[in-house]
């Protein structure tokens, strides 16, 4: 059946759904009777269930971590009482069919009772998979350890030598791999795309995870695509991560705080920073309102106020002030919280979307010190942000649009000739996909996902 449908459509190799459906099928064939020998203290039709569930996920455990980012820890159990009814619904499937011909009604009730059948399975399967620990994510391996992962089942089927020889070189080149390339190691900041919105994570030289904001889609938005569900999750899953040491939202507008909403619900978090609030939007209640299901604290900063993250890395608020918050609480844009972030000699400005007010009072306050290397363009590039006196005390090496398909305008490009104009480097998430920036505090390498 694989070679039938590769000499078809040869690109199907490389398809999710081919790869884990003939790779599932591999590993039942090839371990099943290797495994069966060791369950043989089980009755047989639970052992054959058993085994069966167990060869299969071997046959395909590095691909579900590559494609999902996690793995189920109780597929074996749900399949052992799943299984027996595929059996029933794929008979019953045919009967149906053939009555319908002879008797409708009869084969109408059969139909009906199949689908009972049907939506059982997929609400216990729903059940089991939001059961606390259920399944457990995993960073996104290699294409070489994946590689590793296969040759070292063969070698134990085959008991290779050569197999086992090469496994074990394999093992050497990926252990040396980081060593070898020479690579900036220490801290990692990804500016996710996630479209018209900001989501920036972090990752810690002591591997402590953080983000600011989180993107989020607009009310009015009537699909099913959800960004903290569809890209947030899913970049934390192929990260690895299974918990947020804190989370900050820059402001209260949707498209900074939505994101963390459905997160909340899968990946545990420590803290929650933002600057004081004093208007409750109806996403900003829902936020808050899980918060406090999940006991989780929240900490407000304000200008003056410093976190340090560990060693040699501090984040520093440098707006804004409650003064400046009870000025206007309702100008959500220009009370963004902004957080300096020092790691070493490196630098990095996150501005939230602040506009001329809040950056005029800013380049004011603070002057040279806000000389920055890599900085996060305000509010999107928009044209009401990204004023000299600002750009020119912060002299970035490298500047961050987060964008995505807008009515707005962002990014403009008065902002964007003013930006070049210093000899800045510009990078777009529209553009670029995501931007990930590591440095050893000493030095800065930029990898974008979309390569021009």
């Amino acid at each position: 059946a694989a070679l039938v449908i590769l000499i078809i459509n040869p690109l199907s190799l490389f398809m999710p759904g081919f790869q884990l459906s003939f790779g599932a099928t591999l590993g039942i064939i090839v371990l099943f009777p290797r495994i069966r020998k060791t369950f043989y203290f089980l009755p047989k039709g639970i052992a054959d269930l058993v085994c069966v569930t167990i060869s299969a996920q071997l046959g395909i455990l590095p691909l579900l971590i590559y494609y999902f980012g996690e793995i189920s820890i109780i597929c074996i159990l749900t399949n052992v009482l799943i299984l027996p009814l595929i059996g029933v619904i794929i008979i019953l499937g045919f009967v149906s069919i053939i009555t319908a011909f002879i008797l409708p009604q009869i084969g109408s009730i059969i139909g009906a009772v199949n689908s009972l059948l049907i939506k059982l399975i997929i609400n216990s399967s729903l059940f089991f998979s939001r059961l606390p620990y259920s399944t457990i994510s995993i960073k996104t391996p290699s294409i070489l350890l994946i590689i590793t992962y296969y040759l070292f089942l063969y070698s134990l089927i085959k008991r290779n030598k050569k197999a086992f020889t090469l496994l074990t070189l394999l093992i050497v080149i990926i252990i040396w791999h980081p060593i070898v390339i020479g690579g900036v190691s220490g801290l990692e900041v990804t500016f996710i795309d996630v479209g018209q919105g900001d989501a920036i994570f972090i990752k810690t030289p002591k591997g402590k995870n953080i983000m600011i904001d989180s993107g989020g889609l607009p009310d009015y938005y009537l699909g099913d695509f959800d960004i903290g569900t569809d890209v947030i999750l899913p970049f934390l899953r192929y990260k690895g991560v299974r918990k947020l040491d804190m989370i900050f939202i820059s402001h209260i507008h949707d498209d900074h705080i939505k994101g963390f909403i459905p997160v909340l619900d899968e990946i545990s978090v420590d803290y929650f920073v933002q600057a004081p609030q004093k208007v409750l939007t109806p996403n900003y209640k829902l936020l808050i309102d899980k918060l406090k299901k999940y006991n989780i604290p929240v900490i407000s900063v304000s200008k003056g106020d410093y976190i340090t993250l560990e060693k040699d890395l501090e984040l520093y608020v440098l707006h804004p002030d409650l003064e400046w918050i009870s000025r206007d609480p309702f100008d959500f844009n220009n009370n963004s919280l902004v957080i300096m972030m020092k790691y070493k000699n490196t630098t990095f400005l996150f501005t939230g979307d602040i506009e001329s007010a809040a950056e005029s009072k800013i380049a004011d306050d603070f002057r040279l010190q806000l000389k920055s290397d890599v900085l996060k363009v305000a509010h999107h590039g928009s044209n009401t942000s990204s004023i000299d006196s600002l750009i020119e005390n912060i002299q970035p090496s490298i500047a961050i649009i987060s964008v995505g398909r807008n009515t707005f305008g962002h990014p403009h490009n008065d902002v964007i000739n003013r930006i070049k104009a210093l000899g800045v480097d510009i990078f777009r998430t529209d553009v670029d996909g995501a931007v990930t920036i590591k440095t050893n505090g000493y030095k800065i390498k930029c990898n974008t996902t979309i390569k021009n």
